[in-house]
């Protein structure tokens, strides 16, 4: 078997969104939901999200936020740490 590991791309939308439901089957989400939550967030960003491919097809992911700015209206400092917001092989 070969597994590559590699952050997600755009290409990438559908078969994570499979891939997540699939591996949290008891809190599956929406296309509309995995999108607004996770690829819209002002934090995003794709080197927090990162997969790994087995033999070509998408078998695991961890996603990684790490905030980049205040939210909203929020003036308070922004935290220097991380947490993983979901995961599953």
């Amino acid at each position: 078997m070969s597994v590559t590991i590699r952050t997600i791309r755009g290409e990438d939308f559908n078969a994570a969104l499979e891939l997540w439901n699939e591996t949290r089957r008891h809190d599956p989400i929406t296309a509309r939901f995995f999108k607004r939550k996770i690829f819209l967030d002002v934090c995003f960003d794709p080197e927090g999200y990162v997969l790994a491919e087995c033999d070509g097809k998408l078998c695991g992911y961890i996603y990684v936020v790490r905030r980049l700015r205040a939210q909203d209206n929020d003036n308070s400092p922004i935290p220097t740490n991380a947490w993983i917001n979901g995961f599953g092989v």
